[in-house]
């Protein structure tokens, strides 16, 4: 260490201070040498110690996956007790299942000899006619060989003498036993290692802690519980889908004739813990079987398709559906995975390959300086919304941003599209504007795309069709550039979205025009939202808001300062100086403040008009002998199903006489409205439809001006109204059917043609109901017949 030191010094013998930029370069140039020297003697000490690791991490690999049973027998038994009984169990499962296949190999082995005519005909079979050809290369290929090694005269005869060594009996032991101590020693050291770990796993995390967790318990505790909790279950779910795939494949292979298919089951379920290759090898034999003892070729592409079927199955069914997200790893890390650990450690290395990797990424999610192991590793996005959409904004051409933004909006609302979205991409564009990372032509072309995306993007439609005449406005000004336009676009598209109607200036002159039509009285808004992007910009937003104070000094202004810092806002003596109403820094509060306006003033209340025949249409209501004497319980059953067809809670047929509405089938009313079916024909939305003659769709009475004050649906909290007329047969309108709810809504055009055909055949009824009654003779029209039948 004073060596190195010595050496940063002699680079600089005079010890003069080095410049902020050179200083750091170095700094950086020798934290990422170091880095890789760490990294490469890191996996240089995996690999020589692979001997002793290998069975370490097995071992407590298998420790995660048996501790919740040792705990749960702990309950009962003492620890020591628990720890044996589970290994006893362990071992038992082992010994059974070996015992079970080897029973299967002898008698595989048994059988083989009878099998093997049919292979080498099958296998001569498969020689090709003429193989002279072959030959002739095989043959030219060996005489070119012997060439460029010099002929067979260079060849040296050796003298070879065979010597047989360990003749005794302790050496045959050892030429038999010799091959097994090595896998048997390496299983006897996890399962000796296993028990231990299992003993004592409270001191080892307590060990760990200290080790690794001083300052950081909470964090290292969460580590660990996400590490064992992810491994536990991969290997849980890992041997549910490998015991469900030997154990069908066991089956299929018996029903196809496929000899000790209960071996080539076993073999499949222990060969497919190693990932990727392990199925294959375990296909391979039963497929030679098959060859063996068939005399055609339609066994084996069973036995093969068989395999096929079953791997789908497993890959794309069960595994997604058991393993969910529980490792967390991207597909292409396990990949990578498999092949550095088996490169690393070998077979046992592809085995553990996705546990470790597992428990690398839970690392690099919980240490800072591991961070890079989390993004390298884990199946989540590399880049977050902002940095994606941006990223492809940055790229001309890509045209990417669009579905981006669709996806995000399947998932969240447009609200948080526009503040965690939208307008921090505004605010980045103009930082690298600022900083020389994009020029004037890209930033430009950045706000058009943006732009664009409000127009393409699959938004949800407003609950209503906003017209000036009838919905409350919000004009939205920019402050002065060309991100304070489209932050404002934003914010307008938002309260679109909520059923407010927005005017849009697109340019500071276009300010002059709206301040004009505010002189002159005309079209006035009921809300101005000023829209400043950045600080800078608050200068000439307190200059446009005080110009329209002095226009109009009553009307409600507000500052949308968007993305903008709480620290950086207007101060409260600043807000009350200008005269605004609310100073607003994201979308959902514009949205919010709006809401909150709309339903606090008191709003507009139209009565409804007369029709031009009213006497006429008064005449037809007596004719028709209505209203009933009592209610009809089968008419009340038709407005429900209408209720239910278009996803309402409320449905009625309102009948509009000189002075009332009188609602003579109903579902879903408010009690009081239930009890009494009878409203003042000036409070009722249907007596505008009777007066109108024509369907009326209110997305949001409280933000339409001709509604927002109707002191029955404020009552009530009744927001929504759709009603269509019902005709007289005369057609004269006498009332309508119709669907209310407690929020905005919107009727699509499908909806709305259901609506208007039930109010037909309604109407059609009534006709038709009183033809019968005029042949009779009969002078009006009951809804009820025998007490509980309708006439129509």
């Amino acid at each position: 260490m004073l060596g190195f030191t010595s050496l940063l010094f002699m680079s600089n013998p005079k010890n003069e201070p080095a410049s902020a930029l050179g200083r750091d370069g170095s700094l950086k140039s020798i934290h990422s040498t170091l880095q890789a020297f760490t990294m490469i003697a890191l996996i240089a000490g995996l690999y020589l110690a692979r001997e002793v690791l290998a069975p370490l991490a097995m071992s407590f690999l298998l420790a995660f996956l048996l501790i919740p049973l040792v705990k749960r027998l702990e309950r009962r038994l003492r620890r020591v007790g628990a720890v044996i009984v589970t290994m006893l169990g362990i071992a038992a499962l082992i010994l059974g299942g070996g015992w079970l296949i080897t029973s299967q190999a002898i008698d595989l082995a048994q059988q083989l000899p009878q099998y093997q005519p049919k292979l080498s005909a099958k296998i001569q079979s498969m020689k090709p006619a003429d193989s002279s050809k072959f030959d002739a290369v095989v043959k030219t290929l060996d005489d070119l060989n012997r060439e460029m090694t010099g002929g067979a005269s260079q060849e040296k005869a050796t003298r070879v003498e065979l010597v047989e060594a360990n003749s005794g009996l302790l050496g045959k032991v050892s030429l038999v036993l010799g091959p097994l101590t090595g896998p048997f020693g390496t299983a006897g050291l996890v399962v000796l290692l296993t028990t231990f770990i299992l003993m004592g796993v409270e001191d080892l995390q307590a060990r760990l802690f200290r080790l690794v967790g001083r300052g950081r318990i909470s964090s290292t505790s969460k580590a660990l519980d996400d590490a064992s909790h992810r491994v536990r279950k991969y290997l849980l779910m890992q041997f549910i889908v490998n015991f469900t795939y030997g154990l069908v494949l066991a089956l299929g292979l018996w029903l196809l004739g496929i000899p000790n298919a209960l071996l080539w089951g076993g073999l499949a379920c222990v060969l497919r813990f190693i990932p990727y290759i392990g199925p294959w090898i375990a296909a391979a034999f039963p497929i030679i079987l098959s060859l063996a003892i068939s005399p055609s070729w339609g066994l084996p592409l069973k036995v093969l398709s068989l395999f096929i079927v079953i791997e789908l199955l497993s890959n794309n069914v069960m595994e997604p559906l058991l393993y969910g997200s529980s490792t967390g790893v991207s597909s292409f890390a396990l990949i990578v995975a498999a092949v550095f650990w088996t490169w690393l450690w070998g077979p046992i290395g592809l085995v553990l390959a996705t546990p470790l990797t597992v428990v690398l990424v839970v690392m690099g999610r919980h240490v800072p300086q591991l961070a890079f192991l989390d993004v390298m590793l884990s199946e989540e996005e590399a880049l977050g919304p902002v940095d994606g959409i941006y990223l492809r904004l940055l790229r001309s051409g890509d045209q990417g941003e669009a579905e981006m933004v669709d996806d995000y909006l399947e998932e969240f609302s447009e609200i948080p599209l526009f503040d965690e979205i939208l307008i921090p991409i505004l605010g980045r564009v103009q930082a690298d504007y600022d900083d020389g990372a994009i020029t004037g032509d890209e930033r430009r072309a950045i706000h058009q795309a943006l732009g664009n995306i409000l127009e393409q993007a699959d938004f949800r439609e407003s609950p209503q069709e906003s017209s000036q005449q009838d919905s409350m406005v919000v004009w939205c000004l920019p402050a002065r550039s060309e991100r304070d336009v489209l932050a404002g676009r934003f914010a307008a598209k938002a309260l679109e979205l909520d059923g407010f109607f927005t005017r849009i200036s697109a340019s500071r002159a276009e300010n002059q025009t709206l301040l004009k039509l505010l002189e002159e009285g005309r079209d006035l808004p009921d809300i101005i939202l000023v829209s400043s992007m950045h600080e800078s910009g608050l200068k000439q937003a307190r200059a446009l808001i005080g110009r329209i104070k002095a226009i109009v000094p009553s009307q409600t202004v507000v500052l949308g300062c968007w993305g903008q810092e709480r620290g950086n806002l207007p101060t409260a003596a600043e807000i009350e100086e200008s005269g605004i109403e609310a100073v607003l820094p994201s979308v959902a509060e514009a949205v919010a403040f709006c809401e909150g306006y709309s339903a606090s003033i008191p709003g507009d209340f139209k009565l409804p008009g007369m029709p031009e025949h009213e006497a006429e249409r008064l005449e037809a209501i007596h004719r028709l002998g209505l209203p009933p004497a009592e209610p009809d319980p089968l008419l009340d059953g038709e407005m429900e199903a209408l209720a239910k067809s278009l996803d309402m809670p409320i449905a009625f047929f309102s009948l509009v006489d000189a002075s009332r509405q009188l609602l003579l089938g109903a579902s879903g009313l408010p009690d009081s409205l239930d009890e009494s079916r009878v409203t003042p024909r000036s409070h009722s939305l249907c007596g505008h439809v009777v007066a109108d003659n024509e369907t009326y769709v209110i997305g949001d009475t409280q933000k339409n001006r001709r509604f927002s004050g109707n002191p029955l649906l404020r009552e009530h909290g009744l927001r929504f109204y759709a009603g269509a007329p019902v005709d007289a047969p005369n057609g004269q309108p006498i009332g309508s059917r119709c669907v209310m709810d407690h929020q905005p809504r919107r009727l699509n055009p499908s909806q709305k043609q259901k609506l208007e055909k039930a109010a037909q055949e309604l109407s059609e009824k009534l006709a038709a109901a009183a033809g019968k009654n005029e042949v009779a003779g009969r002078g009006g029209i009951a809804l009820t017949r025998s007490g509980s039948r309708p006439a129509f």
